[in-house]
C-alpha cells in the first residue's frame, strides 16, 4: 500500500478516543489492531480468490 493511500486513509478515519467520559489509554492501541487486522483479513481472502482462479 503506498504512503498516499495510508495517509489518506489515516486522515479518513477519526480519532478512535474521543468520549468525554472517560479517556481510555488503550483506545487508540485497539483502533490500530483492529484496523491492521482488517486490512491483513481483506488481502488474506483477496489472494485466496486469486490464488483460486
Amino acid at each position: 500500500m503506498s504512503p498516499e493511500a495510508i495517509d489518506f486513509i489515516i486522515k479518513i478515519v477519526p480519532e478512535p478516543s474521543v468520549s468525554l467520559r472517560k479517556p481510555d489509554p488503550t483506545a487508540r492501541f485497539r483502533a490500530r489492531e483492529e484496523a491492521a487486522s482488517a486490512v491483513s483479513n481483506h488481502f488474506h481472502y483477496l489472494f485466496d480468490f486469486l490464488s483460486i482462479r
